[in-house]
């Protein structure tokens, strides 16, 4: 049964989790990207009830995960005694997650105060996803809320694929919600109605950062982005992103098809995902995470989007301010936006193309032209008109 208890105690929210689980072949062989926030309810001195919400931490323990022919168990410690795991199981060519186990340390002052109980407790949640093909990952960018008992677990933004053979797929199978929910898709065509004045961009200005996501061997940068970026939901809440107090994060995704950049700031975080199709790139999905003042926390953001494209081995520009609407309820003002998240040399951006709006040298070539065929124009009626006046034609005798 579930219960929802007002939140008198709160941990910063999740940053986003990823692991490599190695086999005895020091080959991949699991593959997690994910963010976790729990809320446990436990019973404090005198008789009073409290709630702490904390998450997973980007920094986690795998070392007893492990790979098996049908079974695989993704087991992650962190802080103070606390351990979370998600089973998988295979047959018939498919698996899925058939439960997570995740354990609380009541020791843990720093998280349950004034506890009346010590020691561990341990809860399981089950029906977690549906079946997915093998050499295939699962992807969910929805929430998806569990809860047993006095813990209410959050789960948001999860990439995994179980029994990986070395290297991690590139075809994904999308959760029932992120269909269900997705908007249609956002072309190229359609931004220019979405972009504002620049007298109806927020102020003060936006302060631009410079952000990168380094992967691979020699931890080499794989993503480049710089922007100014005002995240807006609704009329409730503003949030002008201030670079000195934003981490970045991320991945380079499956077989380097997919790039994320996720920004931390505060009390809440942005997801970018960029998927690579055709030898083109374009920002796929965004998602938003915010802990208001109230202590209430939102999730929303917006998938099958068609937005920033260039070409792989190219970086996307875009000078001008402009708003993007995302969603009914969420959108974003950037400026001065430069994207590369594929194809990254020597940590530096590649040969930009700009957005319409920066591309104003289009018009001199236009106007050229237009000049130009005027002036053929009125030759030719010129030499016509000329012509005729200078024939002599037959005289009458």
């Amino acid at each position: 049964m579930s219960c929802i208890f007002p939140l008198i105690s709160e941990i910063p929210q999740s940053d986003a989790t990823e692991v490599h689980v190695l086999d005895s072949r020091n080959k991949l062989c699991l593959y997690a990207n994910l963010m976790v926030t729990f809320n446990v309810t436990f019973e404090a001195a005198a008789s009073m009830t409290r709630t702490v919400k904390f998450g997973l931490p980007s920094k986690v323990d795998s070392s007893r995960s492990s790979c098996g022919n049908n079974t695989s168990l993704l087991k992650l410690h962190f802080g103070n005694g606390h351990s979370w795991g998600m089973l998988f199981k295979k047959a018939n060519q498919v698996y899925k997650a058939e439960s997570i186990l995740f354990t609380y340390n009541l020791k843990d002052k720093n998280l349950f105060q004034n506890s009346a109980v010590n020691g561990r407790k341990t809860v399981s949640f089950n029906h977690l996803m549906s079946e997915v093909s093998v050499d295939t990952y699962y992807r969910c960018r929805s929430e998806l809320v569990l809860s047993v008992g006095n813990v209410t677990q959050t789960m948001w933004n999860v990439s995994l694929q179980a029994f990986v053979n070395g290297n991690r797929s590139d075809k994904g199978t999308e959760c029932e919600a992120d269909v269900r929910t997705s908007p249609s898709p956002t072309t190229m065509t359609e931004v220019t109605a979405l972009l504002t004045t620049p007298g109806s961009m927020p102020s003060p200005s936006l302060a631009v950062g410079n952000y990168s996501v380094s992967g691979g061997v020699n931890s080499t940068i794989c993503l480049l982005a710089t922007m100014g970026l005002q995240i807006q939901y609704k009329d409730q809440v503003s949030v002008n992103l201030d670079p000195s107090r934003t981490r970045a994060t991320g991945s380079c995704g499956f077989n380097k098809t997919e790039a994320s950049l996720l920004l931390s700031f505060g009390k809440g975080s942005i997801e970018f995902t960029f998927l690579e199709e055709g030898g083109k790139f374009h920002l796929h999905a965004v998602n938003v995470s915010i802990t208001m003042t109230n202590g209430m926390v939102f999730h929303t953001g917006a998938a099958n989007l068609s937005l920033w494209t260039a070409s792989v081995g190219m970086s996307f520009m875009c000078k001008k301010e402009l708003t993007l609407n995302m969603t009914n309820s969420l959108s974003l003002h950037t400026v001065n936006l430069h994207v590369q998240p594929f194809a990254v040399q020597n940590g530096a951006f590649a040969a930009a193309l700009d957005c319409s709006m920066d591309d104003t040298s289009m018009l001199i070539p236009v106007i050229v032209g237009a000049i130009l065929g005027g002036l053929i124009f009125i030759l030719i009626v010129a030499f016509l008109i000329g012509g005729k006046k200078s024939s002599p034609g037959y005289q009458t005798l």
